[in-house]
């Protein structure tokens, strides 16, 4: 029997779930982070939305987040300044259940890790931790600040990414 290589990959997706979510906003591609239960290993996590400025944060949860206030929500949070493990510590004192974090700029958005339990210095978050584009992230948090309570579900093998001659694509 000879060997085989596939050229697909299966990654995580976010997808807001509303019945007027904008079609931009529907299995968006997301990379995968190394968290433990990332995402449920029984379907999509689901929860609301927050967006961490509309708490009185800048937006990149290097600082400690009000008690409480992402109890069973996901946060979205921008990516800068600080680890991604103190952005998952203070998310997850917070109580928040997952993460979205959105890239700064328009630069390739890659894995997250330092948010599960491989090293002393990680996080230790339990729950689906994910990265999405700068653009996918900013049309995210319009929405969410302008509807709050928004659910999004981020789901393990959401979207098939093939590599071929022509480059990458997603389906």
């Amino acid at each position: 029997v000879g060997a085989s290589e596939s050229s697909h990959m299966m990654l995580p997706g976010v997808t807001l779930i509303s019945s007027g979510a904008p079609a931009s906003l529907v299995n968006i591609p997301a990379q995968p982070s190394d968290t433990y239960n990332y995402p449920s290993s029984n379907g999509a996590s689901v929860g609301p939305l927050v967006d961490v400025t509309k708490l009185g944060n800048d937006g990149l949860a290097c600082a400690a987040l009000p008690a409480n206030s992402l109890l069973g929500s996901f946060a979205l949070i921008e990516r800068g300044t600080c680890t991604f493990a103190a952005k998952a510590a203070n998310a997850a004192n917070a109580g928040a259940t997952g993460i979205i974090i959105y890239w700064a700029d328009s630069s390739a958005v890659t894995p997250i890790t330092g948010v599960g339990s491989n090293f002393p210095t990680d996080a230790n978050f339990v729950g689906p931790v994910v990265a999405i584009s700068n653009a996918a992230g900013v049309a995210l948090k319009n929405y969410v600040d302008a509807n709050s309570g928004a659910q999004v579900s981020i789901a393990a093998g959401a979207i098939a990414r093939i590599i071929g001659p022509n480059g990458v694509r997603e389906v």
